[in-house]
């Protein structure tokens, strides 16, 4: 339980309503989210970095206890490693941060949803947008994500019932 760890302690002891967040979320999927956020430069930027660090590592714990058996990657075929691979690398060169994306989610169902969500503007149009050359490896990556990993397509009935998350039908 949460309550029982010494970095939530430190945190409740010190600010309780962050506590209280964090303890209601302990399990869920919005707590990593949050932690995540706490944790940004400009929303933390008046939390001591004890307090940083402490989130820091429950996030860990979190994610460990409660890692979601489609985040945990299937092995991968031979010839199809993904570190090799020219598209995750020509796309790491032009954005480190989006090809350490790709690999850790190379396949796991949260893989195609990703690669979706790089392929359309949730920004409101502040997004940059890709090169050619990136943006066509990301269509080829998914492709080829989708043959070695087939569970994992991301299936779209028209495009009016896609979700920024990649999930599909009514929001609740």
């Amino acid at each position: 339980m949460i309550t029982d760890l010494e970095d939530f302690k430190t945190i409740n002891g010190r600010f309780p309503h962050i506590g209280n967040r964090l303890q209601g979320l302990w399990g869920k999927d919005g707590f990593a989210d949050l932690v995540r956020n706490m944790s940004d430069q400009s929303v933390g930027e008046g939390l001591p970095n004890e307090i940083k660090q402490c989130l820091k590592n429950l996030l860990s714990l979190h994610d460990a206890e409660f890692k979601k058996e489609e985040d945990k990657p299937l092995p991968t075929p031979a010839g199809t490693d993904p570190a090799s691979n020219e598209h995750i690398k020509l796309i790491t060169d032009q954005y480190p941060r989006v090809g350490e994306q790709l690999l850790s989610k190379w396949g796991t169902a949260a893989f195609p949803s990703y690669v979706n969500s790089l392929m359309n503007d949730s920004r409101g149009g502040t997004r940059a947008g890709f090169s050619e050359s990136a943006a066509t490896a990301l269509f080829r990556l998914l492709m080829q994500h989708d043959n070695v990993f087939p569970e994992f397509e991301l299936k779209v009935n028209d495009i009016w019932s896609l979700h920024e998350d990649g999930s599909q039908g009514k929001l609740t």
